[in-house]
Order: C-alpha cells, then structure tokens, then sequence
C-alpha cells in the first residue's frame, strides 16, 4: 500500500484483549473483546499486536490515501 490512511481494528475474540503498540515491547493501548477502533496512520506504520491469554482473532481494515 503506498500511501496508508485511515484504519480500523476489531477484536473479535468473546474473552481476550489484545495490547496494540508501535514497537515490540511497547504497547500502550488496550482493545477488549468485542471492541472496534478507529486510527490515523503515519506512512510507514507498523502495529504490534499482543493477545493477553490466548490467540485472538483480530481484525484490521486499512484505507489508501
């Protein structure tokens, strides 16, 4: 993807938050089971993801500028 821009995450999982960060280690947000959330990317972005327990299934949807 070239230029990304918007994007949104799920958590699908019925039990288990995932930590979201920008990198391995560092992870400042919080999506519970069942949340969606909504974010602005700067180009070059890379997410890291982290399930609490056990796998999740997560969900992300990113829209090109």
């Amino acid at each position: 993807m070239l230029l990304p821009r918007d994007g949104v995450i799920r958590n699908s999982d019925v039990l288990n938050y995932v930590q979201i960060g920008f990198a391995t280690g560092v992870y400042g947000m919080r999506l519970e089971a069942g949340e969606t959330a909504n974010f602005r990317c700067e180009p070059g972005l890379t997410l890291y993801l982290k399930s609490n327990t056990a796998p999740t299934l997560v969900e992300i949807l990113v829209l090109e500028d």
